[in-house]
């Protein structure tokens, strides 16, 4: 998740957040990413009941 438009996004998002909270920097803790998605959208995955663990933990292509 390490590429330029995830982390522009990232505080894109968190600048918005702090401007409209009108946070200053006393205010300021600790920040992270926990829990915003940055993913497009939820997949939903079908399989056979019986069959080995299905999952997917990322959108994001392999690299």
């Amino acid at each position: 998740m390490l590429n330029p438009e995830v982390v522009n996004n990232y505080f894109d998002e968190l600048k918005q957040i702090v401007n409209d909270m009108q946070i200053g920097s006393p205010e300021v803790r600790n920040c992270d990413e926990t829990g915003l998605n940055f993913e497009d959208s939820l997949v939903r995955v079908v399989a056979e009941r019986g069959s080995a663990v299905v999952s997917k933990t990322s959108q994001s292509p392999a690299t």
